[in-house]
């Protein structure tokens, strides 16, 4: 068995119990920014028309979420109306 196998690392009682909880779904979609930065902003880290990866809403923060750009940056807390989902066409 490999160093970091479960198997080794996990009591029975641990693997019982995270078998029984329920999974985080898969959730993400890539999406076009639309948002608008006003002056004074040079320092925001998306621009217009930028395509990114969204994780999904932010559950304690309605209306915001998590994103990731082409680079692999993480950003959170973006509004979600300032993203256009892209069509399968578009991605």
């Amino acid at each position: 068995m490999g160093m970091f196998d479960s198997d080794d690392y996990y009591s029975e009682e641990e693997r019982r119990k995270m078998n029984k909880e329920p999974k985080i779904p898969v959730v993400g979609f890539l999406a076009r920014y639309n948002g608008s930065i006003g002056e004074g902003y040079s320092q925001y880290p998306l621009r217009d028309k930028d395509t990114v990866f969204v994780f999904g809403e932010i559950e304690n923060m309605p209306g915001h979420c998590v994103v990731a750009d082409n680079m692999g940056k993480i950003y959170w807390g973006f509004h979600t109306s300032d993203f256009i989902k892209l069509t399968e066409d578009e991605s």
